[in-house]
């Protein structure tokens, strides 16, 4: 088990990386879609991955 939480470390620190690279892109000035698809994309991920590392670590407390 303690694989897997070095691995989610890993993960954590990659998914902070593409959040900055997310929001540095990211054009404020007009927030349509058409002009920030990557941001918007990069930014779904990131709550992807870090909803599903909320999960593995629930899952891995009730064990």
């Amino acid at each position: 088990m303690n694989l897997l939480s070095k691995q989610m470390d890993v993960i954590t620190v990659i998914a902070i990386v593409l959040m900055a690279i997310s929001i540095s892109i990211l054009d404020f000035n007009n927030l349509q879609w058409s002009n920030n698809e990557k941001s918007y994309i990069g930014l779904l991920i990131v709550i992807i991955i870090i909803f599903s590392k909320y999960l593995i670590n629930i899952y891995s407390k009730k064990q």
